[in-house]
């Protein structure tokens, strides 16, 4: 990608254009600072904001005066001695919980109750040996366990090393003058050593390069924007923002012509939620001048949730994604606004009043994210536009396929599947995968991903259920699963509608190791709109060689799956699934997988098991020529 190319026009920008904008511009910021007492008494007695304001002063209330989460040693050696992450960012996001918890009482009490706790947080932060989670530490960077003692231009930035910074230098610009002089003396050495110093003299950060997806946007973003708050230079804050506007193309580039990003929705909210925040900040800074709004990709970027959304408040739980992640409220109101998709704004403002919104639960929700979900979800008007999303939706490049019976109905059936390869980002070996929901649940899904640990992102990633084939509804294909890497991909071969149905066919067979002597296999993937059901044919033929030829189609719930007389069936919590089989199978079996997938709780206090159920149905094969198919209709149900 060229900025002569046009798809990334801020690859033009030049140090003295972007020294010229910040000049002529006034010095705004998109955010208040706590001099502007009228604009956080607007934000508190907002009908929607205020509920939120209400949480965090009672929260901030609560710990007022308790002491620092302690980060000891053993705790950060953890992650190499035992492969746990959790203990260690636990009590890390925590102290940033509290800072933004102290920061926003103080900007909305005024009395002083809160700024000895925000000098205490602040400080132990900026006292860290390092900011960088133990999983993002590297080697030259290590002494076996632990953090060496690197110098300033020696320091790798990564995801939490640049947010610490933003987070720090936003407390700077939130309080100004009302912190401890030391205090902000120290923000600024600190963020400086730690961050802006390497930031401006290595080029080598693998996030700098292509295919970074999310990291790509959140270290740049998050390191200019503590520049734009603390660096009074302005030749250094030019040169700064230059380099990370020319970083961002490979950002850019990772969406999908159609504006898929296949890390999922919690990866697009993190990446494409930093790129926003440093959007608003250049174009306040400096009058509109500079706006990284302008590649055409972002108009089709920011319509992603609304096409991948099964029901309200759900989405496609491909990758590395949950089906219960939301939209982040502070970017889909901003992105709505800013490209006028007034749906993906009430979407924001819908996410934000829920009972499991922003802040009422997670743990690690950071001043950064907090403050915009104040200052960015205001009602525009009176009149909220609701989205009836598309009836179809095609991802050509990932090749994700969304059908709805219905798109009217938020309650009605939905099928989603996917084609892709097996080298994405987040990659699961998952080609072929599907997902059918109806009453906002989902009997046969994608059981999303567990609690990321050392080995989830090593070489071990697909001894993991959520990762490997046998923890998706793809085919089993003599004894073997997909494989990993690009080369195992899939080939859509047939996409079709109707008024009465939709259609979607690919060949898988590639997807699967040689050993595994599968010729060809094709499946197709049906919504029948006056039936309400979705059909899925798997047809295999193999290679001559193969003496006992076996496909098992394989079936995955977090719902209970019992073996019926004539098929299966799914119990759930708003609808009963029932499987039927064409022809009568030879096999089938029904596991329960025990504990199978560990995620972290709605507060990120604890780790919680899961149970899987997954069935394998085997058909029978033809005697002639070792080929065989199985048809399968899933019914799901609404319950009485």
């Amino acid at each position: 990608m060229t900025a002569s190319d046009g798809r990334h026009p801020p690859a033009s920008w030049t140090v003295d254009e972007v020294r010229d904008a910040l000049t002529a511009g006034d010095g705004e910021t998109d955010l208040p600072t706590y001099a502007n007492a009228s604009r956080w008494r607007e934000i508190a007695a907002d009908p929607l904001t205020g509920d939120l304001v209400d949480t965090i002063l009672a929260s901030a209330e609560s710990v007022r005066g308790d002491p620092v989460p302690r980060l000891p040693a053993t705790l950060y050696a953890d992650y190499v001695r035992a492969g746990n992450r959790n203990r260690y960012e636990r009590a890390y996001f925590g102290r940033q919980r509290r800072l933004t918890l102290a920061t926003l009482a103080e900007c909305f009490e005024r009395e002083g109750t809160y700024l000895d706790d925000v000098l205490d947080v602040a400080w132990s932060i900026c006292e860290q040996t390092t900011w960088l989670l133990p999983a993002h530490l590297p080697d030259e960077e290590r002494c076996d366990e632990l953090p060496s003692l690197a110098g300033p231009a020696d320091h790798h930035v990564a995801l939490f090393s640049a947010r610490t910074a933003h987070l720090l230098a936003e407390v700077d610009h939130l309080l100004g003058d009302r912190l401890h002089p030391a205090l902000r003396e120290r923000i600024r050495t600190e963020v400086d050593d730690r961050v802006l110093t390497p930031f401006e003299a290595q080029d080598d950060f693998h996030w700098r390069r292509p295919s970074s997806g999310n990291w790509n946007a959140v270290c740049h973003a998050g390191s200019v924007l503590a520049a734009l708050y603390l660096e009074d230079d302005v030749d250094r804050l030019s040169k700064l923002v230059v380099k990370a506007v020319n970083g961002l193309e490979h950002y850019v580039e990772s969406f999908g012509r159609d504006g898929c990003s296949t890390e999922g929705l919690s990866y697009w909210n993190f990446g494409f939620g930093h790129y926003a925040m440093l959007a608003a900040a250049l174009e306040a800074r400096t009058g509109g001048r500079l706006s990284l709004c302008t590649p055409p990709i972002l108009s089709e970027a920011v319509r992603f949730p609304l096409r991948i959304e099964l029901s309200p408040g759900r989405h496609v739980p491909f990758s590395d994604s949950r089906e219960t992640d939301d939209v982040d409220p502070h970017l889909a109101c901003w992105a709505g606004d800013r490209f006028d998709v007034p749906a993906l704004a009430a979407a924001g403002r819908r996410s934000l009043a829920s009972a499991d919104g922003p802040f009422s639960q997670r743990t690690s929700e950071s001043l950064v994210e907090t403050v915009r979900n104040l200052c960015w979800c205001q009602r525009t008007s009176t009149d909220e536009v609701e989205q009836t999303p598309p009836r179809r939706h095609y991802f050509d490049d990932a090749q994700w396929w969304i059908a709805r019976a219905d798109p009217t109905d938020a309650d009605g059936l939905v099928v989603a599947a996917k084609a892709g390869h097996n080298d994405e980002h987040h990659n699961h070996n998952d080609c072929g995968t599907f997902v059918v929901h109806r009453q906002r649940e989902s009997s046969l899904t994608d059981i999303e991903f567990g609690t990321y640990d050392r080995d989830y992102f090593s070489d071990g990633r697909y001894e993991y259920l959520v990762a490997r084939s046998l923890g998706h509804s793809v085919p089993y294909v003599n004894g073997h699963e997909q494989a990993a890497g690009r080369e195992h991909s899939a080939r859509v071969v047939d996409r079709g509608a109707t008024e009465d149905g939709e259609r979607f066919e690919v060949d898988l067979a590639d997807c699967y190791p040689s050993v595994a002597a599968v010729a060809s296999l094709r499946r197709s993937i049906v919504l029948d709109r006056a039936a309400e059901t979705v059909r899925v044919t798997d047809a295999a033929t193999f290679d001559s060689d193969v003496e006992e030829p076996e496909l098992q189609s394989i079936f995955v719930s977090f719902s209970p799956i019992e073996r019926l007389e004539d098929g299966l069936t799914v119990g759930g919590d708003r609808i009963r699934t029932r499987l039927s089989f064409d022809p009568t199978p030879d096999r089938i079996r029904v596991e329960r997988l025990e504990d199978a997938v560990r995620t972290a709780s709605a507060d990120e206090s604890d780790v919680v098991p899961r149970d899987v159920w997954r069935a394998r149905v085997v058909p029978p094969t033809d005697s002639a020529d070792g080929s065989c198919v199985l048809r399968t209709t899933i019914a799901p149900d609404p319950l009485e």
